[in-house]
């Protein structure tokens, strides 16, 4: 999934742009919509950028910013007859496969990100109420895990000292070889999964923006200033840390376990970890309805927000190994190889990138990312185009971005190399409109309303299988 708005600590430092360019991009982006069907979703903007609840039952199984609501699914597909089945090419942890799953239909999802894919697995599987009991057996064993217990080695990630304290660690890896001792996968997934969603809330450190933050570090009006970790520590922590983190594991395991009880799925959901860009496992014309928000053209890089979770899970085992998953990853961020064998120049996006300065931007390899990021994206659609049945809707939540004071349509964009590989457009309903820096309110203030958040709504003609 993906954040909505700009990266605050990596805004452009334009302030002003030349009147003839601003013109010029204003011009392209009416050109570009003069021709596409626009609208405005009333009531969509909660929809199309959810937060859930910490009390919403399996949403709350692993800590995700999720990119839509499933309630924006459920409307999305109803009067669909139940025999189709339902792809998100860019599934995170499971929004659109959960709701459709809940309604009764037959779901895919494919996800670059091992750790996605594991918490998607575990969120849709089906339980049985004998598994339920073992579930239960396992979190008593774990509730007395004895101090003494021996753990795995730690991860080799080189700040890992610094993300834990060391008896927290201990506890965590004691856990861990536990729960790797459990024979039944799904037993020992669901157990992996709350393991992985404490991380977080046990160690110094959380997530924000484009990566990890240091707890012990406080913002002052002079700046930041870092409080000793370990007099940090005395005060966030208490004595008995081995058995605080015992408690927040098997907290959050009954808590799982709880809603495993009240659960209904109709359907059924199969995950792989499998790049949009290919596509391999499913056959053609074999989808009625696909829906996804892939990751925005805004810099972010997903794979750093979850460096702690990849290490820690095993999912990555070294620097070498994370940078094969961001080779994988969309060209949505400067820290992934951006010129790519068989790139060829799209036009229209094209007429965009070449009014941005590189020198204005904090990375001048932007400009390169953005080119990557449409090329990855017609791959994606051109996929799409061949595995959706005659008549099929494809549904994208996108934002738009700015770089330098030039604003990317992505929504606009995506709608128009969706049209050239075949697809109608049926709809851009803009749900709600973004925010940026002020730097850039000032370069964008003739064009903010294009820098919005929308529904593109897409279909293969019925008359193609």
């Amino acid at each position: 999934m993906r954040e909505a708005e700009l990266p605050s600590s990596r805004k452009s430092r334009v302030l002003h742009l030349p009147p003839s360019i601003a013109r010029k991009n204003s011009r392209l982006l009416a050109q570009l919509d003069s021709d596409l069907p626009v609208t405005h979703l009333n009531g969509f903007a909660d929809l199309v950028n959810y937060a859930p609840r910490a009390d919403e039952p399996v949403h709350r199984w692993f800590p995700y910013r999720e990119g839509y609501s499933t309630r924006l699914v459920d409307a999305l597909v109803e009067g669909m007859p139940r025999n189709q089945k339902i792809l998100d090419p860019f599934c995170g942890c499971g929004t659109t496969l959960i709701a459709g799953q809940k309604l009764g239909f037959r779901c895919f999802g494919l996800e670059v990100n091992p750790l996605s894919v594991l918490v998607t697995r575990v969120k849709t599987r089906q339980y049985s109420s004998s598994d339920t009991s073992k579930l239960e057996r396992y979190k008593k064993h774990a509730e007395n895990l004895a101090k003494s217990s021996p753990g795995i080695e730690p991860p080799g990630l080189g700040i890992i000292d610094k993300l834990f304290h060391a008896r927290i660690l201990e506890t965590l890896l004691a856990l861990k070889r536990f729960i790797g001792g459990i024979a039944t996968e799904k037993h020992r997934d669901f157990l992996m999964t709350a393991w992985l969603a404490i991380l977080e809330d046990v160690s110094n450190v959380y997530k924000e923006g484009n990566g990890i933050k240091y707890r012990n570090r406080k913002r002052t009006p002079d700046g930041y200033i870092a409080i000793p970790l370990d007099r940090w520590q005395a005060s966030a922590f208490p004595v008995d840390k081995h058995g605080f983190v015992l408690s927040r594991f098997t907290a959050h395991l009954s808590l799982m376990i709880e809603d495993l009880r009240q659960m209904e799925k109709g359907g059924s959901a199969d995950v792989y970890n499998e790049s949009a860009t290919e596509m391999k496992t499913l056959a053609p014309s074999s989808i009625g309805f696909c829906m996804f928000s892939p990751p925005y053209c805004n810099c972010f890089n997903y794979f750093k927000a979850f460096k702690v979770e990849l290490w820690m899970g095993g999912f990555v085992r070294s620097y070498e190994e994370m940078q094969k998953l961001n080779r994988r990853a969309l060209r949505s961020h400067v820290e992934t190889p951006l010129n790519r064998p068989a790139d060829e120049q799209i036009d229209m996006v094209e007429e965009f990138v070449e009014l941005i300065d590189p020198e204005k931007l904090w990375d001048s390899r932007i400009t390169q990312a953005i080119r990557g990021y449409f090329v990855d994206m017609f791959l994606v659609m051109r996929h799409l185009f061949r595995t959706l049945k005659g008549n099929a809707k494809c549904v994208m939540v996108v934002g738009n971005s700015a770089y330098g004071g030039i604003l990317i349509p992505t929504d606009s964009l995506l709608a128009a190399i969706g049209r050239s590989l075949g697809f109608s457009v049926e709809n851009i309903g803009v749900a709600r409109h973004l925010t940026t820096s002020s730097q850039q309110k000032l370069a964008l203030e003739d064009r903010k309303h294009f820098l919005r958040e929308s529904v593109v709504v897409l279909r293969k003609p019925k008359w193609i299988n």
